[in-house]
């Protein structure tokens, strides 16, 4: 089995405390490899867990960590959030109001759609995780000239549209050897991937 297979053993007793078999159960979380896209919409199991794979970052999804009502979930990339006119107008926007020292280096995101279409509330009973991947150029992230360590997770307010560090359950914990940036979180949006401090 796979890192992320599960085994379930149930024994069978006669009884008096005697076990006289087992039965053992063994369950795949679904994945999507959809690394060649630039957007996908797909059918979401809420009852499996579900992990996503795009061209820069990896979302997991828990089992049950979703209501029924939810149908789909459509996954964009760093190209299919700028390739989506009325979506990236709102990326600029929040990233106009960064404060200097700040730096873009990717984006993505998450929406949930129920089965009639309309877009459902993105919050999560149990923590999903985004882990975001990213390149370097000598000793910096490629693009910028700031360290990997400055890295973290911002998710856009659609209220303000202002980008805002993702702190749901715990700092985003970066991984220079895998080139990984990673949180927790319990609500699905527009998320990127920011370089630097704010001065």
């Amino acid at each position: 089995m796979g890192q992320s297979d599960y085994k379930f053993v149930l024994y069978v007793s006669d009884g008096w405390d005697t076990a006289v078999g087992t039965i053992a159960i063994s369950y795949k979380p679904r994945a999507f490899d959809i690394a060649n896209a630039d957007t996908s919409e797909l059918e979401i199991d809420t009852a499996a867990e579900n992990k996503f794979v795009t061209k820069t970052a990896e979302i997991v999804v828990p089992a049950g960590s979703l209501t029924n009502d939810v149908k789909k979930v459509a996954v964009y990339t760093d190209t299919g959030v700028k390739s989506d006119t009325v979506l990236y107008t709102k990326v600029q926007s929040a990233d106009s109001k960064l404060s200097s020292g700040l730096t873009p280096v990717a984006y993505s995101a998450v929406v949930l759609f129920k089965a009639n279409g309309d877009t459902a509330d993105g919050k999560l009973s149990t923590a999903a995780t985004i882990k975001f991947h990213f390149e370097m150029s000598g000793a910096y992230v490629k693009g910028t000239t700031l360290k990997p360590e400055t890295l973290k997770i911002y998710r856009m307010n659609e209220t303000t549209l202002q980008w805002e560090e993702v702190t749901d359950s715990g700092v985003c914990r970066i991984n220079t050897t895998d080139k990984t940036a990673e949180v927790y979180v319990l609500h699905f949006s527009t998320y990127a991937l920011i370089a630097g401090s704010s001065s």
